[in-house]
């Protein structure tokens, strides 16, 4: 009986949990290393502060990108976002986003308007990328795949980059540690029934 109640129940569960979806804020390491974990299904792991890559260029972006290593203690995989992948979180309003992505200067109330290239060619528009925009407190968004561009020589103090991953956090060296003593005792547990 009690099975039956439980497969009854779980999909209420499963389904409360992706109406549940949000962009949460995690400090893995206590350093300002902030990412935004996007929690719906197939949601990516985000770089907080899109004013670490303002005052470049789209090369200059795209290599300050490759150095993030494990940044935030994500396992890497650091990319300019693609044009799918800012729609995903394109999905979430206006508020959201900006309360999300919001690292509010020193003083002020208030952080910055958001605004970011990502890694998506303008039809027509060779040389240049996409940019997309949170303005501050998030009352306005600009539409995803819109003809909002910059040239990719173009570097200035507003204009950022949309930064993501999928690769999971980095576990903790005491994880790693159990897992491992964990395997261990299982390999060694196994030896002694052979012998016996």
């Amino acid at each position: 009986m009690k099975r039956i109640q439980f497969f009854c129940v779980a999909p209420l569960l499963l389904l409360t949990g992706t109406l549940s979806a949000d962009l949460v804020l995690h400090d893995y390491l206590g350093n300002g290393e902030v990412v935004v974990q996007d929690t719906q299904p197939g949601g990516n792991y985000w770089v907080w502060d899109l004013t670490m890559l303002t005052n470049k260029t789209y090369a200059e972006q795209i290599t300050a990108i490759a150095g993030l290593g494990t940044y935030g203690n994500i396992a890497g995989g650091w990319h300019m976002a693609s044009l799918s992948e800012m729609s995903g979180l394109w999905s979430y309003s206006g508020p959201t986003i900006s309360a999300a992505f919001n690292p509010v200067p020193p003083g002020k109330t208030a952080g910055p308007d958001y605004i970011g290239r990502y890694d998506q060619v303008p039809t027509g528009w060779p040389g240049t990328h996409c940019t997309a925009y949170v303005l501050t407190g998030g009352t306005t968004k600009s539409t995803i795949g819109s003809s909002l561009r910059d040239s990719d020589t173009f570097a200035h103090t507003t204009l950022g980059a949309w930064v993501t991953t999928d690769a999971p956090v980095v576990p903790a060296p005491g994880a790693l540690v159990l897992a491992a003593t964990g395997l261990l005792s299982v390999l060694g547990v196994n030896r002694c029934r052979r012998k016996s």
